[in-house]
């Protein structure tokens, strides 16, 4: 029930699934870098390959200590019971089939091709509320899915439009679409807020 009432913890099962995975603390190891220097190049927009060959170290290192990070987390949340097995055999599987394009990303807030590191553009600043209503739903079903065109191309696997809704439903996106227009030119090209940084930081 907590899933499907709360969008934050859904959007962290469901999508950030590198969310977690804390490399900082073997920063040294891995990267040849300080913790604070390996989290400072990575919040300035670096990616983990950039890190690590700043730091002198092979992407191998980078990617062996990712695939050990995912084993301990898959055997942690069978212990403690968060998820079953069939869970976690997804979420390893999600993991492993993206690890070569996170190695090559910056963070989600910096990632013009990023589908799930931009929701505040996305959906827009709005109330707590929202989108309570038909019309709201349709109107930021229509935003989100003209945003998503609007992301530069990346490695990324976007996210299908979501047509399941009924025809009325479908209609009436199609109509705010309409209205929207193509998304801003110079939508892939900002950084998101800084309250993004903190909520969407789902990449070690």
């Amino acid at each position: 029930m907590r899933v499907l009432t709360q969008g934050h913890l859904a959007q962290h099962m469901f999508f950030h699934v590198y969310h977690g995975i804390d490399l900082r603390t073997d920063a040294q190891s891995i990267f040849g870098l300080s913790s604070d220097s390996y989290y400072a190049m990575r919040k300035a927009g670096r990616t983990p390959h950039q890190a690590a060959a700043f730091g002198g170290h092979p992407d191998a290192d980078v990617l062996d200590a990712m695939q050990a990070a995912f084993v301990t987390d898959y055997d942690d949340g069978l212990r403690i019971g968060v998820a079953d097995e069939t869970e976690q055999q997804i979420l390893l599987a999600r993991r492993r089939a993206q690890l070569g394009c996170w190695l090559n990303r910056p963070l989600p807030v910096f990632d013009s091709g990023h589908p799930y590191g931009h929701r505040y553009k996305f959906h827009g600043p709005h109330k707590q509320s929202f989108p309570r209503s038909f019309r709201d739903r349709a109107l930021d079903s229509a935003r989100v899915n003209r945003d998503l065109r609007g992301l530069t191309r990346s490695c990324w696997s976007p996210p299908p439009v979501w047509h399941g809704e009924s025809a009325r439903f479908n209609r009436a996106v199609r109509r705010f679409a309409r209205r929207l227009g193509p998304a801003p030119a110079a939508f892939a090209s900002r950084a998101a807020g800084g309250h993004e940084l903190v909520c969407h930081v789902p990449m070690p």
